[in-house]
């Protein structure tokens, strides 16, 4: 009997795919089975290892995204919807466990509020900083070349990062944390510091 070897059953290798690569080596058969991932509900994508769930996700990266248009690859992701701008986390290579390792630092009738509380600002933050990545990248590939205008309009001038900024530092969701920033920048840095 002859065995046939997964490609990607290391787990490792659809994370070091740079989006150029990604573009060659992902097959656009397996969308048609997945439409919902481009829809406007909650999805949980479920399968075994190997069975392509985190490209899956890739397609829906700003960078992946940009080397389809580059690469002059039809999208495989339904292009007539809803204009979007994904913005994700990956827990393990973002290091959320490191809530759960500070447990034993808090009282234990307290920790489970602790951790719920603590996990949720990670995740803000995490999402926040990876959203205005995107948007800047955006921005800058748009300005150079254009890339996605079709599809997601960036305009970043004085004014429009001058509104974004104002709505981002006056979230409640900062507890005044972001309080001072000036910038898109400052904003980053300081997301990045509280994310260290």
């Amino acid at each position: 009997m002859q065995r046939h070897e997964n490609p990607f059953h290391d787990l490792w290798l659809t994370e070091i795919l740079n989006p150029a690569e990604f573009v060659d080596m992902f097959s656009p058969h397996i969308v048609r089975h997945a439409a919902e991932l481009f829809g406007t509900s909650n999805v949980v994508v479920r399968g075994t290892q190997g069975s392509g769930k985190s490209m899956l996700l890739n397609l829906l990266s700003t960078t992946t995204r940009i080397a389809y248009e580059k690469s002059n690859i039809d999208y495989p992701g339904p292009i007539n919807g809803q204009p979007f701008m994904a913005c994700g986390v990956h827990l393990i290579r973002d290091n959320a466990r490191i809530v759960a390792s500070r447990l034993d630092e808090v009282p234990l009738g307290k920790r489970k509020n602790w951790a719920a509380t603590t996990f949720a600002d990670y995740l803000n933050y995490l999402l926040c900083k990876d959203m205005l990545d995107n948007i800047l990248l955006l921005d800058r590939e748009q300005s150079d070349s254009g890339w996605l205008k079709n599809n997601i309009n960036i305009n970043l001038n004085d004014k429009t990062k001058e509104i974004l900024v104002g709505k981002i530092v006056n979230s409640e969701v900062w507890f005044g944390y972001l309080d001072g920033c000036k910038d898109l920048d400052e904003i980053l840095r300081r997301l990045s510091f509280r994310l260290q």
